[in-house]
């Protein structure tokens, strides 16, 4: 099972020696260095071993001694020459801040040049692909990289692209293929990023170098595993390590974002093809018969109007008077009609006036077939909506040119029409899909302010509450996927209703955590009020539905209050509605110190919320990432809710 942690990284490592005798050969298996994704003081040791790569008997070659990397540690150091004069002191550090400044410029480089990569295509392989020559273009030390992807179809971690220089030969390549897997679960399964640099590693010396990096794509979970290996004699240390992981999370999100596009762009070519109406030309090719109406008193008229047109193929529907011709009309529309004027009761005038002013009624060509040549009836005909004039007795070669054109001109709106059905539906579905992807209330300031959907954000107060389900994680070990799902969508559907009813907006979900935000987008004087009230609302709603349930979860709940950006973060393609700030990280601590059940909220969210909720001091608490400690509260009761 893969371990997909949520929590941010924290750069610290711990190294181990391992030299063991395998299969009685000593094989110089160096130093391996694995990543902390916790804080200082929460840590892990991981050991890695050959069999737990899968890797037994890489070491089956002449015995070699077990040679290990040092890392010295340069802190230690800092006092050996505490004897010598303050001007060295200071030309060593200046010297060191200059190095320190040239890494970090470095780092931006990548990342400006990854970003760049990763905004060209929302095509998944082309993207990775441009990321890894971007990659081979920013680290000039790496011979070969490669990118692993979990699979959406079955989940499973597959090569989805690699990259390598010349200088990397055929046989050298071979042997990263038959390790590269192996290294690849491994890091996924533990989540953490893996550094292996030793100089007497035969196994890596003998694939052409020393060093080899392999960090976890993270988005909210792990989506995949990037690995590079350094060029020949070359040793990875932690600036490299570094760089790399903070090059992992901008491809991993943009990785979880190309895949969302891919599956919405798939979810409406399914809609396309099942509930629209599916390639509609602008200009259909004629069907096989078009109905015509024939409009007369004049019974020889009909006769011979009716036997022309269906000699060229048209089926032929009359009416003696307007009163039939507009009855038959409203039940069954013609493709064209053709109408006298003078006839009893209705005249040709009335017909053509009715039929404009029906709105039920589709684009019908009329034309006015009559005896009456003057201009006042034919300027009359064309007022009250007729689209050609002919006189009797009739030209025929004119009369079919004419039903010709106008019919055309019929498949022509007739097609627009269908065009305008079909694009209304498909942005009804686009706007459902949009609004299940995107909060509410971003969706509904987007379309009245079109300005919002640029990259970037501004300063301004919010309250961010983080709401995490306690105990899931042994609830799924014990569960079936599909059962598992279910009761998810049930949890954080309480949460986010609570959320809404409450005027918030979900912000994210998390696996099984929800991130809300209060005053925006919309400004909201009491947002701190409102983030509390949906806290309780949460907790009130979890306690009933907990009441049917065998299996009692319960969410803990972080509030905060303060300063944050708030606005779109990602690429021109792509991006996300949210806000980023210290604020925001208290919020989350806020919450991991909070028991199931229980709703902890920060200093200056009490400030705003204290006279309208009660409230019990925890006193000075320890935040993980933070120096110093804070002022926490855990709400009780409210005074009046």
């Amino acid at each position: 099972m893969v371990l997909r942690l949520q929590r941010p990284v924290a750069f610290g490592m711990v190294g181990v020696y391992i030299g063991e005798s395998y299969h009685h050969t000593n094989s110089a298996c160096g130093i391996i260095w694995i990543v902390s994704r916790f804080a200082p003081g929460e840590g892990w040791l991981t050991r890695w071993r050959d069999d737990d790569l899968g890797l037994r008997g890489w070491d089956k070659m002449p015995g070699k001694e077990a040679g290990l990397s040092r890392v010295e540690d340069t802190n230690k150091q800092s006092g050996a020459n505490g004897g010598e004069a303050e001007p060295e002191r200071s030309s060593n550090e200046k010297r060191q801040l200059e190095s320190d400044l040239a890494q970090r410029n470095h780092e931006l480089t990548a990342i400006n040049l990854i970003a760049v990569a990763l905004s060209q295509s929302l095509d998944v392989d082309e993207m990775m692909r441009g990321t890894l020559d971007s990659v081979l273009e920013v680290l000039d030390t790496v011979a070969y990289a490669w990118i692993h992807l979990y699979q959406p179809r079955d989940g499973r971690l597959r090569l989805a692209v690699e990259r390598k220089r010349p200088l990397l030969g055929g046989e050298k390549a071979i042997g990263v293929f038959a390790l590269r897997s192996s290294l690849a679960n491994f890091v996924a399964d533990n989540g953490q990023p893996l550094l292996i640099s030793d100089p007497n590693d035969v196994r890596l010396r003998e694939l052409g170098g020393h060093s080899l990096v392999c960090v976890p794509l993270y988005a909210d979970q792990i989506v995949g595993v990037m690995s590079v290996m350094a060029i020949g004699e070359q040793l990875y240390g932690e600036p490299e390590l570094r760089m790399l992981t903070m090059l992992a999370n901008q491809i991993g999100i943009a990785t979880r974002n190309a895949n969302l596009y891919t599956q919405i762009a798939e979810e409406l070519r399914h809609l396309t093809k099942g509930q629209m109406v599916e390639n509609t030309p602008l200009e259909p090719t004629a069907p096989t018969r078009e109905r015509i109406m024939i409009v007369d008193d004049n019974e020889d008229n009909l006769e011979l109007l009716s036997l022309m047109l269906q000699r060229e193929g048209y089926e032929i529907v009359t009416a003696n008077n307007g009163a039939v011709a507009l009855s038959t009309i409203e039940r069954t529309p013609p493709d064209l009609l053709l109408l006298d004027l003078m006839m009893p009761n209705i005249d040709g005038h009335v017909v053509a006036a009715r039929i404009r002013q029906n709105p039920l009624l589709p684009f019908i060509p009329i034309i006015i077939v009559t005896a009456r040549a003057d201009m006042g009836n034919k300027i009359r005909s064309l007022e009250e909506g007729a689209d050609d004039y002919l006189t009797k007795p009739i030209n025929y070669p004119e009369l079919l040119a004419r039903v010709r054109a106008l019919l055309r001109l019929k498949r022509s709106q007739d097609a627009l029409s269908a065009e305008r059905s079909r694009t209304s539906l498909l942005y009804r579905e686009i706007n459902r899909l949009f609004n299940s992807y995107v909060p509410a209330a971003v969706a509904k300031h987007l379309l009245t302010d079109p300005g919002m959907a640029s990259l970037g954000g501004q300063r301004q107060i919010v309250t961010v509450m983080f709401a995490d389900l306690r105990g899931f994680t042994s609830y799924a070990e014990s569960s079936e996927p599909e059962q598992l799902l279910e009761a998810l969508n049930t949890y954080l559907g309480i949460a986010a209703e609570a959320v809404n009813a409450c005027g918030g907006t979900i912000d994210k979900f998390m696996g099984d955590a929800v991130m809300a935000l209060f005053n925006a987008p919309a400004a909201q004087p009491d947002h701190a009020i409102r983030a509390v009230m949906a806290a309780l609302l949460i907790q009130r709603k979890m306690a009933v539905f907990n009441q049917e349930r065998t299996v009692k979860l319960e969410f803990g709940i972080g509030i905060n209050t303060g300063e944050a950006v708030v606005g779109n973060i990602g690429t021109a393609a792509l991006r996300n509605y949210t806000a980023i700030g210290d604020a925001v990280n208290l919020a989350r601590r806020m919450e991991e110190s909070a028991a199931g059940g229980s709703i902890v909220i920060g200093e200056q969210t009490y400030a705003l919320v204290s006279q309208r909720f009660k409230a019990e001091t925890l006193g000075s608490i320890n935040i993980r990432g933070r120096t110093g400690k804070v002022e926490a509260y855990r709400i009780s009761e409210p005074n009046s809710f």
